[in-house]
């Protein structure tokens, strides 16, 4: 998946209205900001907040795993980001590990 399509469907879970525009940001409608959870810290943090992610460091593979989690304590959505693929970058794994999960809630219809 694209980083557009992951950002499209990560907005679309978290009920925003964000569109490209021309300078290639994606603006949330509603208060005409520029959002990128995969760019942005903030911006994942209120996302994993409003959709119920949980993530899970691990030093012994150097990953991080990002889950959906319901009331119940299960996940129903996963995902693990390598920091190796994110040019060791702790922050960026976890953003992308998040923003693949919102994007997988972002599919359902």
């Amino acid at each position: 998946m694209s980083e557009r399509e992951l950002l499209e469907k990560a907005a679309r879970a978290c009920g925003l209205d964000c569109v490209w525009q021309g300078d290639g940001d994606f603006i949330n409608q509603d208060d005409k900001l520029p959002w990128n959870c995969l760019t942005n810290s903030g911006d994942c943090a209120e996302m994993n907040a409003q959709l119920n992610i949980d993530t899970y460091w691990r030093g012994t593979n150097n990953s991080v795993d990002a889950a959906e989690v319901n009331d119940y304590g299960t996940s129903a959505n996963y995902y693990t980001a390598m920091y190796k693929d994110h040019s060791n970058d702790r922050s960026a794994a976890w953003r992308y590990a998040s923003t693949v999960v919102a994007a997988q809630m972002g599919e359902k219809p």
